[in-house]
């Protein structure tokens, strides 16, 4: 009996010990970057959804034989006659993740062209005029014809702003530049589209660089002016019964990544530019329409993902998230010091009072469990 009375101190003895130096070792946290690495063998899903598309301004697209030349030089009119191309299918949202905060300038390849086939038509051409137009800014031509197309469809753009960690930990914004079409910019006059949203993107990386957090509002230091996430804003335009952003936490959180890299549907900006697509690709879907080209350099590094994840891809799987309302939550280090402590207590119980054999067994199974559990 006094053998038994000190075997059971001694398992006590060694699980408070176990529960102590576990608890210091997640408060100084030397193992994080080894954690980060396991806690990636549980990003596994490969389940993109059917809603979301990708219009992928790819290697296929920006190749010279694509006849759209090179890229940074790309008109407006293109991305025009890309919305020209997708209406009649109706989608239930497009959404660019390219910044459009800028006006056109210059005369573009495809302005000239419609300029010189006048020309050979032997219309009357006002060259003087044109050129007049594409001097103001906030009167392109292109800038014009995109705002057309834009007035027929449901749009969200991604807005451009310097984002930062204040000295409290909190994610604020500032100098944030809207997109020439929306009513808050200072082209708004001859630009602005009603309806047109825009949202910022915020990834947060940990200290592997490896994307797995992100944003869904923030504000500006003095608390103000909330701003709602690009990703949000798509989610909640496919479904108005999502809450509204000022319900949102201000923190960033967990991506629940659904598929990796490559892993939604993608046709080629080129093939929508001409035509060649099904309509049942387009059809009541959520269209994104962003770079995908590694040249392009909007790629990061996700945590199910072999290689770089093209940034449109993140906006993809934070958008699955949220209509699926599948988050992520990070244990506190109070509920993980209480589960190990669980584990320890159990495992002193099972030493006592079962054979050697079973209590291993038994002990790797609450280990198991415990990773489930803090997943």
């Amino acid at each position: 009996m006094r053998f038994l009375k000190n075997k059971l101190l001694i398992s006590a003895a060694i699980g408070v010990f176990v529960t102590v130096l576990i608890s210091i070792l997640l408060a100084w946290n030397p193992l994080e970057t080894v954690h980060l690495r396991l806690t990636n063998l549980f990003y596994t899903r490969t389940e993109p959804s059917s809603d979301i598309v990708i219009i992928a301004i790819d290697e296929k697209s920006m190749d010279a034989q694509s006849g759209l030349g090179v890229f940074k030089e790309w008109p407006r009119s293109y991305y025009a006659e890309l919305l020209r191309k997708i209406a009649p299918f109706v989608p239930k949202v497009i959404a660019f993740d390219l910044e459009f905060n800028k006006p056109a300038s210059g005369l573009s390849r495809f302005r000239i062209e419609q300029l010189l086939a006048a020309e050979e038509r032997r219309e009357r051409v006002n060259l003087s005029a044109a050129l007049k137009a594409v001097a103001a800014p906030g009167s392109h031509p292109d800038d014009l014809f995109f705002k057309q197309e834009l007035e027929k469809l449901p749009v969200i753009f991604r807005a451009a702003a310097t984002t930062f960690q204040n000295e409290r930990g909190d994610f604020v914004y500032e100098n944030e530049q809207p997109p020439i079409f929306s009513d808050s910019s200072e082209f708004a006059q001859t630009l602005g589209v009603e309806g047109v949203a825009f949202g910022f993107a915020q990834l947060v990386p940990d200290r592997e660089e490896v994307f797995r957090k992100t944003l869904l509002r923030m504000t500006r230091e003095d608390g103000a002016n909330p701003l709602a996430a690009f990703g949000f804003l798509i989610a909640q335009k496919f479904n108005p019964e999502l809450p509204s952003y000022e319900e949102l936490s201000g923190m960033p959180v967990l991506i629940n990544f659904a598929a990796p890299a490559g892993g939604y549907k993608r046709i080629s900006f080129l093939d929508v530019l001409t035509g060649n697509f099904k309509k049942e690709e387009m059809e009541n879907k959520i269209v994104l329409v962003g770079a995908t080209a590694p040249i392009l350099q909007d790629v990061h590094i996700a945590p199910n993902s072999e290689i770089p994840m093209p940034g449109v891809e993140f906006h993809a799987n934070i958008v699955q998230q949220l209509l699926e309302e599948k988050f992520l939550h990070e244990q506190t280090n109070l509920q993980q010091i209480g589960l190990i402590a669980g584990i320890s207590l159990a495992s002193a119980v099972l030493l006592n009072f079962t054979p050697m054999l079973i209590s291993v067994f038994f002990f790797f199974v609450l280990l198991i469990a415990y990773s489930i559990a803090a997943r």
